[in-house]
């Protein structure tokens, strides 16, 4: 989980939105974790959770199936909790966090993403990158998976920290 620490009045604290920004989500570990993040989202004052993949999360698929217009209910829903989570500081109204899903595919240079993703998201007031995606295949040879395992991760901090100069290879 990497957060976005203040940047001095920047978008992020300029915006009521808070996005966190997740990879992997299709996968094992990055279900449950988009579970747990739309789960925790009103409370954390998260407005939006920002999903990269190759493929919809099966949340997503399913609220489209059902035609349900908020995904984050079916999230929690779907997440047994004994206590409901109450909206912190900076909520947004009624607790609803939307979900939006970017094509991507993290092999790829810029992530795959099209150039209005790119804008979108480099315009986005992102809190925290959630990245769960990883290439694990292990008769691969490491320099196969190094550009969905290593290089992704830099392109998913430069994509969120548009002023930081690029990343040494």
């Amino acid at each position: 989980l990497l957060s976005r620490a203040s940047d001095g009045g920047g978008a992020a604290e300029r915006s009521a939105d808070k996005w966190v920004l997740v990879t992997g989500a299709s996968g094992f570990l990055g279900g449950f974790l988009l579970e747990v993040l739309l789960a925790r989202a009103a409370r954390q004052g998260w407005t939006t959770i920002a999903v990269l993949g190759r493929r919809p999360p099966a949340i997503i698929t399913a609220a489209a199936d059902s035609n349900t217009t908020s995904a984050a209910s079916t999230a929690s829903s779907a997440t047994p909790r004994d206590d409901p989570p109450s909206p912190g500081p900076g909520a947004p109204p009624g607790g609803v966090c939307s979900l939006r899903f970017f094509a991507a595919d993290l092999s790829l240079p810029d992530l795959g993403l099209a150039p209005e993703a790119q804008a979108a998201l480099k315009g986005a007031p992102v809190a925290a990158v959630v990245h769960a995606a990883a290439a694990v295949d292990f008769a691969r040879p490491y320099a196969t998976l190094k550009a969905t395992n290593v290089r992704a991760a830099e392109a998913l901090a430069q994509l969120v920290s548009p002023r930081t100069p690029p990343l040494s290879p």
